[in-house]
């Protein structure tokens, strides 16, 4: 983060030393290590949070992407099914359903789980 090399780090060692004296550096030492932990932290939990959003988002985009697929796919099979044969067409209960990908294994119909076969 900060290009600090060994000898500026001595040398802010060398100035804190004559500021604080000996017997208020160590205290002061512990000080700037736990606000610099908190900082740290707090920085961290930011970055794994925007992480997770984006990764959140892109997981939507995809799902949004499979079902528009699987809506055309439904109407295309749908097109190619139309025929006057009353025993190919599909049941009307099964045209109303809504169909939705949620995960790369599972298909919801109308709330109802179908997983695939593994």
């Amino acid at each position: 983060m900060f290009d600090i090399g060994f000898w500026e780090l001595v040398l802010v060692g060398i100035v804190a030393l004559l500021v604080l004296g000996p017997e208020r550096l160590p205290e002061a030492a512990r000080t700037a290590g736990l606000w610099v932990s908190r900082a740290r932290r707090a920085v961290g939990t930011l970055r794994a949070e925007i992480e997770r959003e984006v990764d959140l988002g892109e997981l939507k985009r995809l799902e949004r992407e499979a079902n528009a697929g699987l809506r055309d796919l439904v109407d295309e099979t749908r097109a190619g099914v139309q025929t006057n044969d009353p025993s190919l067409q599909p049941a009307p209960e099964l045209m109303k359903k809504e169909l939705r990908v949620t995960s790369e294994d599972e298909l919801r119909i109308d709330g109802e789980s179908k997983r695939s076969a593994p």
